[in-house]
């Protein structure tokens, strides 16, 4: 509705007085009437379309360079805050769609396998294609803009104040509170440098890009390829299909021998060792999460015997788990992991993630682990618990070939 799209054009301006006010508190009235005048000449000429260069140069020549550079700065984070403002606006209009049980959007898997399914594709083609799928991402080398964490910090809760904002517009006190946290971040993000001092090298750009795996991809692209299985499944009559090799990440950067000197024989292990240790870190935490929320009881419920036989192999041996079978057999799993890592990784490199409750022997590859993880999830299958299974395990499952679960999962 054009109601709910003139939501992003209320945040827009909100977020644009707040960095006015923030420019004029901390620089001065003068300041933020000038980059008012830039930025409404820029405004008018995009109305008009005509060029704005020589009013702008105009307007700024009489000012002195250090006025000049904030305007600058002012544009650059008012750009910034609006692609924010934007980016909130797209998951908006998804929720808005799902709440209003709309037909699925043009460009979402939906729509697209609503067209498959119309075509005349079987059910059989489809799941050959989605299981032969591979798309990768790739980290390119020469990374044109690279925004600073403490920046990427700020924005993100940027975002989740105006979700939030959205959520509860019609509650006066929430919107004051939520307008007050703005103000900070805002201020905070005006008072703080766009730009690190040194130019990054080469381990930076890898730190970098790693950085990512823990702020989104490792969810969202589990999320995609969970999405894209259920929307498989919704249009072959409840078929599975395997797509945990459906997207696979890539990076150039600590690996591009061809342009860059700086990249040397030090550089490309130094790339792969913090992958791996990025990974297993993952991996690791994710076991020690399932084996404290697995607490299911064997006064209550029959574990499989591989469960049974996982449990009485982990080395743990407190009685405060004593009728927890899953709890002992995640720990335990969790244990052998640590030593795959610990075997692994480079002498002298700490392994991530939470220590393990003893010394175990190391997997002796990782598709050892992903058939831990199918036992876990076949015997919470059968006694009732599938959704606890698809919920919280499946999630934890190895990145895998898109070939069966029986190949080498590459996760170092």
């Amino acid at each position: 509705t054009d109601e709910h799209d003139d939501a992003v054009g209320d945040d827009i301006r909100l977020l644009g007085r707040l960095l006015g006010d923030a420019i004029e508190q901390t620089d001065g009235t003068a300041v933020l009437e000038l980059v008012d005048r830039v930025r409404q000449i820029a405004v008018d000429a995009r109305r008009t379309e005509r060029s704005d260069v020589d009013d702008i140069r105009a307007a700024l020549a009489e000012h002195p360079l250090d006025s000049q550079l904030l305007v600058l700065r002012a544009l650059d984070w008012l750009s910034l805050l609006a692609n924010t403002a934007e980016d909130v606006h797209l998951e908006r209009r998804r929720r808005h769609h799902r709440q209003h049980d709309a037909p699925p959007q043009p460009a979402s898997l939906d729509a697209v396998l609503s067209r498959v399914r119309d075509a005349g594709i079987s059910a059989d083609e489809l799941i050959a294609a989605v299981e032969s799928l591979q798309v990768s991402p790739v980290y390119t080398a020469h990374p044109t803009e690279v925004r600073r964490k403490t920046v990427l910090e700020v924005l993100d809760q940027v975002t989740d104040l105006l979700d939030e904002l959205d959520l509860r517009r019609n509650d006066p006190d929430a919107v004051t509170r939520i307008e007050h946290d703005l103000s900070v971040r805002v201020l905070l993000l005006w008072q703080t440098a766009l730009l690190r001092l040194s130019k990054l090298r080469v381990r930076d750009e890898i730190n970098e890009a790693i950085r990512y795996y823990d702020t989104s991809l490792f969810d969202v692209i589990p999320a995609l390829t969970r999405e894209l299985a259920a929307g498989v499944a919704a249009v072959t009559d409840g078929r599975r299909v395997d797509t945990s090799g459906s997207i696979t990440m890539g990076s150039w950067i600590g690996g591009d021998r061809d342009g860059n000197p700086f990249v040397t024989a030090d550089v490309v292990h130094y790339a792969t060792g913090r992958q791996s240790e990025t990974a297993l870190a993952r991996h690791l935490t994710a076991l020690h999460g399932l084996s404290r929320r697995l607490s299911m009881t064997d006064r209550l419920v029959t574990a499989s015997d591989d469960v049974l036989a996982l449990a009485a192999g982990s080395g743990d041996e407190s009685p405060f788990r004593a009728d927890e079978p899953y709890r002992r057999a995640l720990r335990g799993m969790h244990a052998r992991l640590h030593a795959f890592a610990r075997r692994v990784l480079d002498p002298g490199v700490e392994v991530p993630g939470p220590a393990p409750i003893g010394d175990s022997a190391p997997y002796a590859d990782l598709t050892e682990l992903v058939v831990d993880l199918d036992h876990v999830i076949a015997s919470l299958h059968g006694h009732g618990a599938g959704s606890i299974a698809d919920a919280l395990v499946e999630p934890c499952l190895l990145y895998t070939s898109p070939s069966p679960r029986d190949h080498l999962a590459h996760l170092v």
